[in-house]
């Protein structure tokens, strides 16, 4: 999966305001569920450790209600289909959080583009 699939450009990943603006999004779209993405300390690679953080609750829900994240997924926007064939990866749960950062960081960067 390419950064040009969600229309996204290299910038797109070091920029810490769109970053934090994705933050404030995956949050509001995981609703209850808990999660430390705040912890993870902005760098060079923020985007990169963002999607390992992240790919720890996919796995502990992949493993404990792999239902909730398929509702999950369906609120984020993201198809069934490029779920169930990530999962035949060999890191299921870092391909997912990847798709779904690159997902939350388009919506962002979408609304900045037509709010401006």
């Amino acid at each position: 999966m390419n950064e040009q699939e969600f229309g996204l450009e290299k910038r797109h990943f070091t920029d810490k305001e769109l970053l934090e603006d994705t933050l404030n999004q995956i949050e509001k779209d995981f609703g209850q569920i808990e999660l430390q993405l705040r912890e993870v300390k902005q760098g060079d690679d923020y985007f990169e450790r963002l999607c390992a953080d992240l790919s720890y609750t996919v796995d502990a829900l992949l493993d404990k209600a792999p239902d909730r994240l398929f509702s999950l997924m369906y609120r984020i926007d993201l198809p069934e289909s490029r779920i169930s064939n990530l999962l035949g990866s060999d890191e299921p749960a870092m391909a997912i959080a990847e798709m779904i950062l690159k997902r939350e960081l388009q919506k962002v960067v979408i609304r900045r583009k037509f709010s401006a």
